[in-house]
């Protein structure tokens, strides 16, 4: 048995829609501005020569700004865990030359719903003019599915260049 751990701190942003000012009047007005930033916790483990399992337990911060009817800026609130990834890789093909390897492997696993789906914040009916206080599915920490993983990957490498590709 193989004993390859690795424990891995991943940060991601993106800001999905940016600040776009609107003129009414003489009044500047933003639109709402939606953001997330994923903190990755990862373990990975070597069972085998050709058999590696990995878990991902993301953890979620979500943010929405908006201009609420009085012109005050609210912020609408997620954080916390996301869905639990739980993947497989089996190498089905390595062949190693003199400077160089060619591998290929199945990939396989389950995302499971361990993220909340029932967030709500007070400042949301502000934004929407409906009196509920439950968050859309966009802005909620987990999707509430099972779902499957299922891939393919590739990696080449001759001296000092490397090919990789999965689907």
């Amino acid at each position: 048995m193989h004993f390859n751990a690795l424990v891995e701190m991943h940060h991601a942003c993106c800001q999905v829609r940016p600040s776009k000012k609107r003129f009414e009047g003489d009044a500047v007005r933003r639109a709402p501005q939606r953001r997330t930033l994923v903190e990755h916790l990862t373990l990975v483990y070597g069972l085998t020569r050709d058999l590696t399992l990995g878990v991902t337990l993301p953890i979620l911060e979500r943010r929405l700004r908006f201009n609420a009817p009085s012109g005050e800026r609210r912020t609408i609130a997620a954080d916390g865990l996301g869905d639990l990834t739980l993947v497989g890789a089996y190498r089905l093909y390595r062949r190693d030359v003199e400077r160089g390897t060619t591998q290929a492997s199945f990939l396989g696993g389950l995302k499971l719903p361990t993220g909340a789906t029932n967030i709500a914040d007070s400042d949301l009916p502000q934004l929407t003019g409906n009196p509920e206080t439950r968050l859309p599915p966009s802005l909620q920490t987990g999707s509430g599915s099972v779902d499957g993983i299922v891939g393919l990957a590739a990696f080449q490498n001759r001296d000092r260049l490397s090919f990789y590709a999965d689907v």
